[in-house]
């Protein structure tokens, strides 16, 4: 899968030098479900980014469920169980900040990955208030992505970093 110019590896990106942190991530991409499957929600307007992030969690045995829109995803939420919920922040019709804000509602103890090509500090405050974990600058380092998913799933108590 090609995103922009870079092919997506879940394990290599051009950010991604150290040997040790490349095997662990495959060991804790392989290994995250303990034999289980986690349905995880993927939402991003961006549909050549959120078909690419779904075909690598597939490949890698989780269940996935793109939508190019909050509203889609907050139906399928209603209806639905998931074990991850990972929406990009600036979007139409309703942003991922307003998501996350509705998701809280129905399912409180959800993890959140957000990810945002404009972050500032408001924005990080609002995201911690709302109990997100971790949040990832886009453009996307494919790797940390993939080991950021299995952390968030094997620990979903435990918070990303600042």
């Amino acid at each position: 899968c090609i995103v922009g110019h870079q092919y997506l590896h879940p394990v290599r990106s051009e950010h991604t030098h150290d040997k040790e942190f490349e095997n662990n991530s495959t060991r804790l991409l392989a290994g995250a479900s303990n034999g289980t499957v986690k349905n995880i929600i993927i939402v991003d307007d961006d549909r050549s980014l959120g078909e690419c992030l779904a075909k690598l969690l597939r490949s890698e045995n989780y269940e996935t469920a793109y939508f190019p829109s909050a509203l889609t995803a907050l139906e399928h939420l209603k209806a639905k169980p998931a074990g991850l919920l990972i929406t990009d922040i600036q979007m139409p019709e309703m942003t991922g900040l307003e998501l996350i804000i509705r998701v809280r509602e129905i399912k409180p103890g959800l993890p959140v990955i957000a990810m945002s090509g404009a972050w500032d500090e408001e924005m990080a405050k609002e995201l911690f208030a709302l109990d997100v974990r971790w949040y990832l600058p886009k453009p996307l380092d494919f790797g940390y992505f993939a080991f950021i998913v299995n952390i968030a799933l094997a620990n979903p108590n435990l918070h990303g970093p600042p």
